[in-house]
């Protein structure tokens, strides 16, 4: 009976681990340009360049949308290279950042931001509601073979960071700028 049962064990630990594949990928930032002196041309284009994002930490949910019922199904982060391995079964994903992982972020930035403040516009509730919804990548994991790239299952993700009076989603920052600050797009 025991080795019935020990038998059993390896066979379903077989099949959880036949059932997941890997899936690697990269995680990468860049920045704008905040202010400060004028640097010149390749400087700004040395700012905006992607480099590693290191221990990024993110959220895989099922499906093509950021649904809050839709629970994470795993968490993980970066290395310091910026690269990540994991393992996911067969399926359509997509990759979470953790300021949009569950629904208390999106009423915290409704609540902090339904009217305006002395520094930023009332929040556009819809463009707050799609922005959550939006993942920062959808992906589908496939068996290997089942594509034509040389890596199936490799995925890459970009953040832009941005300058410090710019953090409210879906309103606009109608404080003053820092003495450093480049001018407004509309001055």
């Amino acid at each position: 009976m025991r080795s019935l049962q020990s038998l059993l064990l390896v066979l379903i630990f077989s099949a959880v681990a036949i059932s997941q594949n890997k899936v690697i990928g990269t995680v990468n930032k860049s920045s704008a340009y905040c202010g400060g002196a004028y640097p010149g041309e390749e400087a700004i284009e040395n700012i905006k360049k992607p480099r590693p994002f290191p221990l990024k930490r993110l959220y895989i949910k099922q499906g093509r949308e950021n649904d809050f019922s839709n629970p994470v199904v795993l968490e993980f982060r970066s290395d310091s290279a910026g690269n990540f391995s994991i393992s996911l079964p067969l399926g359509e994903y997509c990759i979470i950042d953790d300021s949009k992982k569950n629904k208390s972020s999106y009423e915290n930035i409704l609540k902090r931001y339904a009217k305006g403040t002395e520094n930023n516009t009332a929040v556009d509730r819809n463009c707050l509601r799609n922005w959550f919804r939006t993942p920062e990548l959808v992906f589908t994991v496939v068996k290997a073979g089942q594509q034509n790239e040389v890596t199936p299952n490799k995925v890459n993700i970009l953040f832009t960071e941005k300058c410090g009076w710019d953090q409210v989603p879906c309103s606009t920052w109608i404080g003053s700028l820092p003495p450093s600050a480049p001018p407004r797009h509309n001055e």
